[in-house]
């Protein structure tokens, strides 16, 4: 239990803006919308400019008493404006209020019915030439508590992997869900299918954003929504 509180208390800290929370620009923020958490993305860009624009930043650094320093969070926040700009209403910068998981499930549901005829295979390229070009990041690894065969592993945009031959083979378990990072996983074994619970969003480079924490009842072959849950804008 005390790992999985580590979890939720990782999450809780990290929103949409997830590495960005700590930064003193942040006490720029009007205290009034963030009660009543209607802040925009037009609030968050004043803030951030109204700090840094002083410093005269160029590409995450400023010149201070002579020294070259990092602005720390500003290649973060670019990354993080950069996404969102094409996502918000562009009139009022107000951020979408559905939940992107719930979404996905909607539109998901919605093509249930369609029929599409045809066989596909991979055209490739399936290999690379040299180094570790396209091999992906891991976030986490959680084994499992009682079978030394089973592990389940995080990536940072690929969602869960999962094996029960002790690595020889992985199969993804969260395939419903487009692009979903995972920063960890918690693994309760019953006596039957497996519980698990992960943490959703890429913690190290905000590479993907988080949902919320997500549970599976059997063993990760679906997930459904849990008590902390984001909306798209929150």
């Amino acid at each position: 239990m005390s790992r999985l509180t580590i979890v939720l208390l990782l999450f809780l800290a990290f929103p949409t803006l997830n590495t960005t929370n700590a930064q003193p620009w942040t006490n720029l923020l009007p205290a009034e919308k963030i009660k009543t958490s209607e802040l925009t993305l037009f609030d968050y860009q004043k803030a951030f400019n109204d700090y840094w624009t002083p410093k005269k930043v160029v590409n995450g650094f400023y010149i201070n008493n002579g020294e070259k320093v990092k602005a720390g969070g500003w290649k973060q926040f670019k990354r993080w404006e950069w996404y969102w700009e094409t996502r918000v209403n562009p009139t009022t910068g107000e951020f979408p209020s559905t939940s992107a998981f719930e979404q996905l499930r909607l539109i998901k549901s919605s093509n249930d019915n369609r029929s599409i005829s045809g066989q596909w295979s991979s055209m490739g390229p399936s290999t690379s030439s040299g180094g570790y070009a396209g091999i992906g990041r891991l976030n986490c690894i959680t084994f499992h508590p009682t079978d030394n065969n089973t592990m389940y592993v995080g990536s940072a945009a690929g969602g869960v992997w999962k094996t029960t031959d002790g690595g020889s083979n992985w199969v993804a378990q969260a395939n419903e869900i487009e692009a979903i990072g995972i920063s960890d996983i918690v693994v309760q074994a019953t006596s039957g299918d497996d519980i698990v619970f992960i943490a959703t969003g890429d913690r190290d480079h905000s590479d993907t954003y988080s949902v919320g924490i997500l549970k599976s009842t059997d063993g990760g072959s679906t997930w459904t929504n849990t008590g902390l849950t984001y909306t798209a804008g929150q």
